[in-house]
């Protein structure tokens, strides 16, 4: 017999605003993330379990619903150019969702938007190519 939370999770779930949902297979999304996936969640979102997906063309953004509450993770995974219009298209569909971990172009974006945005750490970029691991300093 499944939990009461399930039962709960369910029904808060089935009150969330209804966002266009788009089936991208797996593939798809790898490829949509080696075309635009610059962030550091880029893979993730193609990848992880129980995601939904809601994507208009040549691109998407990833979100989970739990609690009445839509939560987009990460970045959106299209063109650069394409993301704030991604951005405004999605919140206007799923009414008030949540964004975690998102870079600065999208934190501006949702300021735009009336959101409050609360920086809790960094992404480092590390150029692979140009990086020297030697020393003390860079060992694991």
């Amino acid at each position: 017999m499944p939990s009461l939370r399930i039962h709960i999770d369910r029904f808060l779930e089935g009150a969330a605003p209804k966002v266009p949902r788009r089936d991208l297979t797996h593939l798809e999304r790898l490829a949509l993330v080696r075309r635009h996936g610059d962030f550091s969640l880029a893979y993730s979102t193609a990848v992880q379990q129980k995601l939904s997906y809601f994507s208009e063309g040549d691109g998407y953004i990833a979100f989970g619903t739990k609690m009445k509450h839509h939560f987009a993770l990460g970045d959106p995974v299209v063109h650069p150019a394409e993301r704030p219009a991604y951005i405004k298209r999605f919140v206007e569909a799923a009414g008030d969702p949540w964004f975690v971990q998102i870079g600065a172009d999208t934190a501006r974006v949702l300021a735009g938007l009336g959101y409050r945005i609360n920086r809790l750490g960094i992404d480092t970029r590390l150029l692979l190519p140009a990086h020297d691991f030697s020393g003390k300093r860079n060992e694991t």
